[in-house]
């Protein structure tokens, strides 16, 4: 079936904490890594963070230095149809295990992506609203906040945005999204890059589908930089999609373990170019069988892994891996199924961890709303996982949607 455009970075989405392989890899197609440990989940031992009292959507997180986590989203203001939203930042320092906002700069306008460039420069970007001639963009260093120019759009651009953001250097940053052109229902990959000055769009290969978005981006350096995504099938599925930079030009990336399956990527992490993961969905002809997908990069092909985190159960529907999130300690892909809790379908959180002697499934706590807890995220440093997402509210007594409320947990080691 064919899926709308990530722009959350999840809902990928990141979320892994990839290691240095220790075993051979195998052929291209089969399972890689060590052995999958299924039902093997591991005690609850994470810990609930605070957020500020009100309600908000997050869309992405990263690690802005060695002791902060930042986390972006938006929020809803107003009822009924008076109801409109605007950008909303938090913040998390390690000592304090809890949340705080961060003041959005004047004059911004929308927050689905935030990373940290090796400076400690911040960077944001949002989508573009019918006001916005372009994708709103702003970089916080340490005298504070800049507004920067706006990311251009296509002519003929209905709307676009940036669902996640690679910085290399202060003058060398990537961002990777979508653009819907105006009068058709269709949506199409972009690729922007900051010289220091503007934004500018960047020419991508041909994509052999009238439908594409890309969903992550994620720098080695200035000349290995992967974007993963989606693109339409000429059957009304989608299929994996992966791009290359070599420093020149982008190109479209063959991985054989991929190119044959329905479903999409959402998520990207890496710790050097011998070590890249990749995570999603894979649709598959009976819906009782579809499940997440995990794809690792060994530097020369792509193999698909199995995590053993699909449920495999009847009263399930399928969910996807939506983040993961890399180290050298080993890798944490984090997701979500839709299970059938005997009164309501609810979105239950799931998460595994990769150590040497095989995946390891992870116990997330799911909050009790209506519709359960949906992920979004995952960042990690050596000594905690974090997990990043909203906890669903349900409707009103008009049936109008409530707004969710921020959710985060972290695991210490």
């Amino acid at each position: 079936m064919s899926r709308s455009p990530r722009v959350i970075r999840s809902t990928l989405a990141v979320l892994a904490v990839a290691g240095t392989l220790l075993v051979a890899t195998p052929a291209q197609g089969q399972a890689a890594g060590p052995p999958v440990r299924a039902g093997e989940a591991q005690p609850a031992d994470w810990t609930e963070e605070a957020f500020p009292a009100g309600n908000a959507r997050l869309y992405d997180a990263a690690r802005v230095d060695a002791d902060t986590t930042w986390a972006v989203g938006s929020r809803a203001y107003g009822e009924g149809r008076q109801r409109y939203s605007g950008p909303v930042i938090f913040s998390r320092d390690d000592d304090s295990r809890s949340w705080t906002d961060v003041p959005v700069p004047d004059g911004y306008s929308g927050t689905s992506a935030v990373a940290a460039d090796p400076a400690g420069n911040i960077w944001v970007a949002g989508s573009n609203s019918p006001d916005d001639k372009g994708i709103p963009t702003a970089r916080r260093d340490a005298t504070g906040w800049d507004v920067l120019p706006e990311a251009p759009v296509p002519e003929g651009t209905l709307s676009a945005g940036f669902a996640h953001l690679a910085p290399v250097a202060d003058d060398d940053v990537w961002a990777a999204g979508y653009r819907q052109p105006e009068g058709i229902l269709t949506f199409d990959a972009m690729i922007e890059h900051w010289d220091g000055t503007a934004w500018r769009l960047v020419e991508l290969p041909a994509i052999d589908s009238d439908y594409s978005t890309l969903s992550d981006v994620v720098a080695l350096s200035a000349d290995d930089i992967w974007a993963a995504g989606d693109m339409g099938t000429g059957d009304g599925y989608t299929r994996p999609l992966l791009l290359h930079y070599d420093g020149h030009s982008w190109t479209q990336v063959a991985a054989p373990a991929l190119d044959g399956i329905h479903g999409g990527l959402v998520a990207l992490a890496a710790t050097g170019p011998n070590d890249v993961w990749a995570v999603g969905e894979e649709d598959l002809a009976d819906p009782r069988d579809e499940h997440t997908l995990a794809a690792h990069f060994d530097g020369k092909n792509w193999t698909k892994v199995a995590t053993g985190v699909d449920p495999g159960r009847l009263d399930s529907r399928p969910g996807q891996l939506v983040g993961v999130t890399a180290t050298s300690a080993g890798a944490t892909v984090i997701g979500y199924d839709y299970v059938d809790d005997g009164t309501a379908w609810k979105y239950v959180p799931i998460a595994a961890r990769r150590a040497q002697d095989g995946w390891q499934q992870l116990d997330l706590p799911a909050d009790e709303g209506p519709e359960g807890t949906f992920p979004v995220d995952v960042v990690s440093t050596r000594d905690s996982i974090t997990v990043v997402g909203l906890a669903t509210q349900g409707e009103d007594e008009s049936g109008e949607p409530v707004p969710p409320l921020p959710f985060a947990v972290t695991r210490l080691p």
